[in-house]
């Protein structure tokens, strides 16, 4: 079997973005060294993070062969490799070819499998890191397939700015200091363009929403919602998308199964998509949501 690949500086930010930002995501509620099954194909490398608890946020990543300079897999099984690689040690190598003109990648059998990154540093003439991997089956890769769910009626795109980012993220820093189901926030995806998020604590109920968002399917009734309960640091690990070049970002609900992002990064050069567990807290609050038509919206 045989991959290499080149990324060149221009493309350098969507490749290694992408792997940093599922480096980071967490599991069971601590950042732990994540690993993802990665399968490299003719059309690119398409990349699942490995759950490492039943609630984790799951995540999904493709990048397009047309990404790189030069993409090129052989292999025995179709043309295809399955690896299992540890994300965090990747994400700093292709990170330190940052200022590189272009960056090599391969893979390479060295005391065991392993991915090399090579490149021209701007003090050393050449710079090489090898990062271990381990070669799978395709059938390995069974467990690790993105949620078969039902197709979602409702699809809202976010706004383009990082409001969206910023306002999940003070959520989130109201449920790490209070007790309860403030650590959740409730979401509502309305045709009528409306996203609402709302936290509830022990003193008060602190809600907002995004109106005047455009709707991918236009053909359901202006009525329609769906709604459900997230982990807030789950949909705030999900936003720092926001930090990558992204082209638009897709939100939509599974009653009582998943919110999901989906986000375009660089003009379809690359996407990532978030499935977020929804929860159920034991509680009614869900159902208590008045209209608030005169409410500032964001």
């Amino acid at each position: 079997m045989r991959f290499r690949a080149v990324v060149s500086n221009d493309n350098h930010g969507v490749v290694h973005g992408v792997f940093a930002m599922l480096e980071r995501l967490e599991s069971g509620g601590k950042r732990e060294k994540r690993k993802a099954c990665v399968i490299l194909s003719a059309s690119g490398m398409s990349i699942a993070v490995i759950a490492g608890a039943t609630d984790d946020m799951l995540a999904f990543a493709d990048i397009r062969a047309s990404t790189f300079k030069e993409f090129e897999v052989t292999s025995r099984a179709e043309n295809q490799i399955y690896l299992i690689v540890p994300l965090e040690p990747l994400a700093r190598c292709l990170g330190s070819a940052k200022a590189a003109a272009v960056a090599h990648v391969k893979l390479a059998k060295r005391r065991q499998a392993c991915l090399c990154v090579e490149f021209e540093g701007t003090t050393v003439s050449h710079v090489s890191h090898q990062v271990p991997v381990r070669v799978v089956r395709q059938e390995d890769v069974g467990p690790h397939q993105p949620p078969d769910l039902p197709r979602p009626d409702l699809v809202l795109e976010l706004p383009p700015s990082r409001l969206a980012r910023t306002v999940v993220e003070r959520l989130r820093a109201v449920g790490d200091r209070v007790k309860g189901n403030a650590r959740y926030v409730d979401v509502k995806i309305e045709a009528k363009g409306r996203l609402s998020l709302k936290v509830h604590t022990e003193a008060a109920v602190i809600k907002t929403f995004f109106s005047d968002l455009a709707l991918q399917n236009e053909e359901v009734p202006v009525d329609a919602s769906v709604s459900l309960r997230v982990d807030s640091r789950k949909l705030a690990q999900s936003l720092q998308s926001y930090a990558l070049p992204f082209t638009s970002i897709a939100c939509c609900a599974v009653e009582n199964t998943a919110l999901v992002l989906h986000v375009i990064l660089n003009n379809d050069q690359a996407d990532l998509t978030f499935y977020i567990p929804a929860v159920d807290t034991g509680d009614d609050q869900m159902d208590d949501d008045e209209e608030e038509e005169d409410a500032p919206s964001l």
